[in-house]
Order: C-alpha cells, then sequence, then structure tokens
C-alpha cells in the first residue's frame, strides 16, 4: 500500500506569515525534514499549525529511526521498540510537548504541544510527522426503523442485499471476536452477544463503562452492532454473523471526552486498533469518519491488518465523497 499520505486542508488566510516563513531560518527548518512530511509546502505546515491550533494543541506526534525515511517497515511493524518511541517523546518535554497517549501498533504518540513549534519539531531527526489529532464523526445511518421498534424479527434489506442468508448454511460467525469501533454497545440488549469492552477515552473495561449510552451519541454503536451480528432469535433483526461474539470499542464519549459533540478523536481509534490487536479480535468495524486523512491512522490499520485484524470502514451513507478511513488508498 502507498505509504506517503499528506495532511492536505486548505491554506489559511495567513499569507504573510507564511511569506515571513519563507523568508531566513524557515528554508533551513524544511530543508532539515528527513521523514514523510518532507516535501510539505510553508503553506502546507502553516495549515498543520492552524489545524492543531484549532484542537487546542492536541496533535500526534510520529517517530523514525535517524537515516530512515519512516518509522514503519514494510511489514507493517514499527522500526522503533516501544521502549526506543518512550523515550524519544520525553526527549521532547524541553519544546514544550506533553506526551498523552503512546501507541503499540505504530512508532507514535499522542501529544499536547505548542502549534507554533512545529517546524522544531520537524527537522529533528527521528521525528517522521506531526499532525493534528483529528475528530471523527459517526457515518449517517440509513432511515429504517431501529431494531428496537421491530416486533417480529426480520431479514433487514441490506443483510440481504450482501446475500448474507447463503453463507449461514456454512457459518454464521461462531468463534469469530467482532470489535465494534463506536459509541459503545447497549449492555444489557436483548438481541446481541455483547462478551466485553473497553472505554477508549476513560480505559475502563466495566460493562457501564463502554454502555452506548450518550445523550448526544445517540444509539449509533448500537445500531451498528445489530446489522453486523443480531441474534437469530424472534426479536427484530438477524445480522450478517448472528453468532459472532461482540465486542465494543467506545471512542465516542462526548461526557467522559468533554468534546461538547459526538466525536471521536484519531488518537483513541489507534488506541482501539491497539486494543483490538492485543486482544486477537477478528474484524473491527468502524462506522465514522472524517474528511481528512492521517498518516498514523493509516499506519494502524495496515499494521493491524498485517497481524491478521480484518478492517471494515463504512464509505458512508450521504451519498457524498468518501471520508477517511474507508477513503485510504489500500
Amino acid at each position: 500500500m502507498p505509504r506517503s499520505f499528506l495532511w492536505a486542508v486548505p491554506q489559511t488566510s495567513a499569507v504573510l506569515l507564511v511569506a515571513l516563513m519563507s523568508l531566513g531560518s524557515g528554508n533551513l527548518l524544511a530543508q532539515q525534514r528527513s521523514g514523510r512530511q518532507q516535501d510539505l509546502t510553508f503553506q502546507q505546515v502553516d495549515s498543520l499549525r492552524s489545524a492543531i491550533q484549532e484542537l487546542g494543541g492536541r496533535a500526534i506526534i510520529g517517530f523514525k529511526p535517524v537515516g530512515a525515511e519512516q518509522g514503519m517497515q514494510p511489514g507493517g511493524t514499527p522500526a522503533l521498540s516501544p521502549t526506543q518511541v518512550q523515550e524519544q517523546a520525553a526527549g521532547l518535554s524541553g519544546m514544550g510537548v506533553v506526551v498523552l497517549r503512546q501507541f503499540q501498533l505504530v512508532p507514535a504518540v499522542a501529544v499536547r504541544m505548542d502549534p507554533n513549534r512545529i517546524e522544531e519539531l520537524l527537522a529533528s531527526p527521528n521525528i517522521d510527522y506531526v499532525e493534528p489529532d483529528v475528530l471523527h464523526e459517526p457515518t449517517g445511518l440509513p432511515k429504517i426503523p431501529g431494531f428496537d421498534a421491530i416486533v417480529v424479527q426480520e431479514i433487514p434489506w441490506g443483510i440481504t442485499r450482501v446475500n448474507a442468508p447463503a453463507a449461514w448454511a456454512i457459518t454464521k460467525g461462531a468463534g469469530a471476536k467482532l470489535g465494534i469501533i463506536d459509541t459503545g454497545i447497549d449492555e444489557d440488549h436483548p438481541d446481541l452477544n455483547v462478551v466485553g469492552g473497553i472505554n477508549l477515552i476513560t480505559g475502563g473495561t466495566a460493562r457501564s463503562d463502554w454502555d452506548d449510552n450518550s445523550a448526544i451519541c445517540i444509539t449509533h454503536g448500537t445500531h451498528v452492532a445489530g446489522s453486523a451480528a443480531a441474534l437469530d432469535n424472534d426479536l427484530s433483526v438477524v445480522g450478517v454473523a448472528p453468532e459472532a461474539e461482540l465486542y465494543a470499542l467506545r471512542v465516542f464519549d462526548p461526557e467522559g471526552a468533554g468534546t461538547g459533540g459526538c466525536f471521536a478523536s484519531t488518537s483513541d481509534i489507534i488506541a482501539a486498533f491497539d486494543w483490538a490487536t492485543a486482544n486477537d479480535l477478528d474484524v473491527v468495524n468502524l462506522s465514522l469518519g472524517s474528511s481528512f486523512p492521517s498518516i498514523s491512522q493509516a499506519d494502524a490499520i495496515f499494521a493491524a491488518f498485517s497481524a491478521g485484524v480484518v478492517v471494515v470502514a463504512s464509505a458512508g451513507n450521504s451519498g457524498g465523497a468518501v471520508g477517511y478511513p474507508a477513503a485510504f488508498p489500500y
């Protein structure tokens, strides 16, 4: 797969700032870049700075060995050990970087930083990239009744559309571990076999932690879980794989995260991939998206896939442009 995803957002109106950056030390810092963002223009770097500023300094910093082109190896494994990443991240404290989370699948950390230090960071020989910790939204659901409102079990049109019933004579997903990276799953829903899960914002693994209980993100994850694996019984609907074991990987928790809206950060989504891989999940589903690509997220998805996790990302139901992660050119 291509490994050269670049952040691309509309240019800001800070023409004067860009002009000043193109003089003096700005050129030197650009020449010193050695990671996957070494070819970014001054305007693109300024867009990165602005995006990180808008997120209150929340960013993701990727590391690489000095002299290497990037921090990921062709087989989808990091080129640095977790200890090496920890050491390199600790060395950034003098630049005002506060580490919030370290990942396992990719050699990167989620941080809070001063956006005005981005050129200095990109000039470091052991830094692969610096990007904003982009927010994602749940993918819009089809305008059909929720399966709580259906009295007699039925096979939804989408299940028939993918021809799932034809596969049921061979398997209904028994033994498969399916993770739903979403708003959580209703912990006591009678039509879902939810084995466990985690809230990636709080780290809690109790059923109440990953319950789909947000007043802002209304039952999105439960709906998705039903489409994937609602039980074959006398209730509501039947899912694609009704005998699969469901795991709730909650990344949308507005109340816990304080986002003020139904958003999930890239860093929490990557953490969900870390958990899914560490817990030997077979499949993960992401019914969520963003307009912008992320190097760290692309690396995490490829690493999880290389480790044996099947990754399914929704293209959306709006009929518009396909968002990320579904739009990554795998």
